[in-house]
């Protein structure tokens, strides 16, 4: 009889080592990963909250193009969620004109859009040009325009905190402004018609009555409904009482 060597037994899976066990797991980890990704690419958070569908707004007379998500934009302003889920040609089309627009303004309406809020004071105001890059008041008239309470109370919060920063008040022609692009009761309006009263309230003497009794004369004589609520403010003091600041009150008083 003849002994013939064993034979090699071939494992049908070779020992795993700790380097091959680790490899594996990351394998396996990362195609699992790739699985989901692809399988679940509409259940994406920024997806869900963003949609994918575009629509396209041509602002001013040469028509500058803004391209935004449409689910976004119609989620976050009804406005244009009546326009572009509609049977409008706007809606057909997914694009709108607004020849009157600002670029600059709509510029920080999409900054809103995706931020969440406004930047800071320092993308309006030029502080080395002592100038506005972008008007504060056309961005309220705006959002007044599209009924963003919440954007017109940010717009607020950084106008009261320039005026705290450069320690001044809106100018009377502001104040004038402020009724022309907006609706009784606005923000805007109670700031201006309490800041007039304010300075009314002060010593003629005093630094802070920065403005001639002519002057405020000439302002409400141009604007009676400035002048209404200049008087109505007086009319709700209390007896005795000094005029509080307006750039001193809470926030919420002017939103």
């Amino acid at each position: 009889m003849v002994n013939t060597p064993p034979k090699a037994t071939i494992p049908l899976m070779a020992p795993l080592t700790p380097m091959t066990t680790r490899k594996r797991a990351a394998e396996s980890l990362f195609s699992d990963e790739i699985k989901v990704k692809r399988t679940k690419l509409h259940e994406s958070p920024f997806l869900r909250e963003m949609g994918t569908e575009f629509v396209e707004l041509f602002v001013g007379e040469e028509e500058e193009p803004f391209r935004i998500h449409k689910k976004k934009l119609c989620d976050k302003i009804p406005y244009f969620n009546t326009m572009f889920n509609s049977d409008f040609q706007e809606g057909r089309d997914s694009r709108a004109f607004s020849p009157k627009g600002k670029v600059v303004c709509f510029d920080m309406l999409q900054y809103w859009l995706y931020h969440g809020s406004l930047p800071g004071i320092s993308e309006f105001w030029d502080k080395s040009q002592n100038n506005w890059k972008c008007s504060l008041l056309s961005v309220y008239s705006l959002a007044d325009k599209f009924l963003l309470p919440s954007l017109m109370d940010e717009v607020m919060d950084l106008v009261i905190a320039h005026c705290n920063a450069q320690m001044l008040f809106p100018t009377l022609r502001d104040a004038i402004t402020f009724y022309e692009i907006t609706l009784q009761g606005s923000a805007l309006r109670k700031f201006a018609s309490r800041g007039i009263h304010y300075v009314l309230d002060q010593p003629v003497t005093s630094d802070k009555a920065i403005w001639r009794i002519e002057d405020i004369y000439q302002a409400i004589a141009e604007c009676p409904a400035l002048e209404i609520d200049v008087l109505e403010s007086i009319r709700l003091q209390g007896q005795g009482k000094r005029v509080k600041d307006p750039r001193k009150a809470p926030a919420c008083d002017f939103h």
